[in-house]
């Protein structure tokens, strides 16, 4: 879907070229889902000519024909994926001889899970898939687990990467298993314009949103765009986010998911508008 409005917008701005000015570049963002395409874009200088960015999300929030101007407030996140090596042998013959990286991995997963939680703001964890074993008859030697944090801000994003690598130590010590870590992917903080977001309602109200919503709100979770976002800003340019509301088949990340595609020409026609009004 989101391919899809980039694609129109293109459409649009080869059509109508006396419409806007200026230089555009139209970003497919790489990696998203795994936070780990912007960062790069960004360290390649993609962005560093821009006075403007705008993005925006199909969904997350059940209102229909609802257009959301003022996103922000992304969660900081890191990724990681933790390997553990251990040593099989006969579960049977000599389990006394093994290492069991499985139990290492989900021992691990538990105690993740129970973190406490920071006093001073929001702060998550989610092991989202657990590997180990090659037998039924067979101490594991191998485990790995595909995790990630999330904070409020940096510093608490910080504060569950930390106790993640103190349990995971701990854990790989308890089971007398070797462990690695592996950095996949992290994302930052960033909010979107106040101005951007005035001009975002305006158009939004001719490209058939029946509501706008221009109060700033936070989608709850993270967003690779956030380094793009970030950029821009530091450059003194204006950053957006939005998030077009249509009607969801199931919520994102049910394997139900599906959406109105009627929203594509919104969200296109609301990026047009932007366009055009930033051009005047």
């Amino acid at each position: 879907g989101h391919i899809t409005i980039g694609l129109g917008l293109a459409k649009w701005l080869s059509e109508n070229t006396n419409l806007w000015s200026g230089s555009i570049k139209l970003i497919f963002q790489p990696a998203e889902e795994g936070v780990k395409g912007a960062k790069s874009m960004v360290a390649a200088g993609i962005l560093d000519d821009r006075d403007y960015f705008l993005s925006g999300h199909i969904g997350i929030f059940n209102g229909e024909d609802t257009l959301y101007t003022n996103i922000g407030d992304f969660l900081s996140t890191s990724k990681f994926d933790v390997y553990f090596k251990g040593k099989s042998v006969h579960a049977g013959m000599s389990p006394h001889n093994g290492r069991n990286a499985l139990l290492a991995a989900s021992s691990s997963a538990l105690q993740l899970h129970a973190i406490s939680r920071h006093g001073e703001g929001v702060t998550r964890i989610n092991v989202g898939r657990i590997e180990a074993g090659s037998g039924r008859n067979v101490i594991a030697d191998e485990g790995k687990l595909v995790l990630e944090t999330r904070g409020e801000t940096a510093e608490l994003n910080e504060y569950m990467v930390n106790e993640m690598y103190r349990i995971i130590e701990g854990m790989a010590k308890v089971y007398d298993v070797q462990y690695e870590f592996k950095n996949m992917g992290a994302a930052t903080k960033a909010n979107s314009s106040e101005e951007l977001s005035k001009i975002a309602g305006v158009v939004g109200k001719d490209a058939g949103f029946l509501e706008i919503i221009e109060k700033a709100k936070s989608i709850g979770g993270s967003e690779d765009a956030s380094f793009m976002m970030k950029r821009v800003e530091e450059l003194g340019g204006k950053s957006l986010y939005m998030v077009f509301g249509t009607k969801l088949a199931a919520e994102h990340h049910n394997r139900s998911f599906d959406f109105d595609e009627g929203i594509l020409r919104k969200a296109v026609a609301v990026f047009a508008g932007i366009i055009k009004t930033l051009s005047l």
